[in-house]
């Protein structure tokens, strides 16, 4: 019986160690994540797209046509930006989403906080993000879901968990100068 008792103990002793080895690799992760879609979100508002493109996920780089067609287009958008008298001041991120284990992929949502100049005060934006990693936590990259609900998402790119829970986006919210 007390043999049976020290066995019992053991078994949640090594269960409690695993839970909170779990729950570890999760706050790495969260740290992790929100360092790379950092980084990812200055070099944008750096305009420093090269980077910028680094972060972004595999499948849209695919279907946009590769990271140069990606860049080209944003240089573009930066013009017309700058013909319009406006740009971004700075993108900032949430805490991540409960990280889902899909296969050998790490998925969760941010939620990007973006604040742009415009000539008659600042518009702020809220978006999600899917961040998806393939190694782990060690790098991420990054999904803009442009609008679109979990189900259009996953005909786009089917490897995207249908346990997450995309927000849908807010409205932009003005603030006059």
């Amino acid at each position: 019986m007390k043999q049976l008792l020290k066995v019992t103990f053991f078994i949640l002793f090594l269960g409690l160690i695993h839970v909170q080895a779990q729950s570890g690799d999760s706050t790495n992760y969260f740290k992790s994540v929100i360092e790379q879609a950092m980084i990812m979100g200055n070099s944008y508002v750096q305009k420093d797209y090269s980077t910028f493109v680094q972060f972004a996920n595999p499948s849209w780089i695919a279907q946009s046509g590769g990271k140069q067609n990606i860049i080209a287009q944003m240089q573009q958008y930066e013009k017309e930006l700058q013909d319009m008298k406006s740009s971004f001041l700075s993108v900032t991120f949430s805490e991540p989403t409960k990280i889902v284990n899909l296969g050998t992929e790490l998925q969760c949502i941010l939620v990007q906080l973006a604040i742009m100049k415009i000539p008659t005060g600042k518009l702020i934006t809220k978006s999600p993000v899917i961040a998806i990693s393939a190694d782990k936590g060690v790098h991420w990259s990054f999904l803009y879901t442009a609008g679109k609900d979990l189900q259009t998402l996953r005909k786009l790119f089917p490897a995207i968990s249908k346990e997450l829970i995309v927000p849908i986006n807010e409205q932009p919210i003005f603030q006059p100068d």
